[in-house]
This record gives structure tokens, sequence and C-alpha cells, in this order.
């Protein structure tokens, strides 16, 4: 069974917005922590052991920037996905 739904038009550019800025403060926040990752590795490269707290925090700066930087495209393609299923 098909139903149709109504659909605003304002509603729609309105979450297009919304996604659109989440996606770029996801970007934002993973240049910040990549940025973040290599000063601190920059800074405690005197001695590349394990037990160096500093260059460990710094990779998990760089890994983490990895990991919000792409959490932050999946979600802006699922928005959009959503949005297309939503006006067929």
């Amino acid at each position: 069974m098909i139903v149709n739904k109504p659909v605003r038009v304002s509603d729609n550019k309105e979450n297009d917005t919304r996604a659109t800025q989440m996606v770029f403060m996801m970007t934002v926040m993973a240049w910040m922590a990549l940025i973040t990752g290599v000063v601190i590795c920059l800074f405690n490269l005197h001695a590349l052991t394990h037990s160096n707290t500093g260059i460990m925090v710094g990779i998990g700066f760089l890994v983490g920037s990895v990991y919000i930087y792409f959490i932050g495209k999946a979600m802006g393609l699922l928005d959009i996905r959503r949005s297309e299923r939503d006006t067929d």
C-alpha cells in the first residue's frame, strides 16, 4: 500500500541546512584534532618509546581525527539518503 505523505518545502530546507552544518562542524573538529595531534607529536619527538605519554596522546589525536572525519561524512551521506527516501 502506497501512502502519499505531504512534505513541506521549508522543513526540507531546514533539515538540509542542519545536516550541512553538522557535517561542516564534524569536519572542523576533525581538522582541529589532526592539527592538535601533529603539534603534540612534534613537541614530543625526543624519545620515541611507548612510555612517552605525549607522543601516545598525539597519535591518539591523529587516529581520532580520522574517525571523526569519517563519522561526520557518513552521517551526512545517511541524511542525504533519508531525505531522498522521504521525497519518493
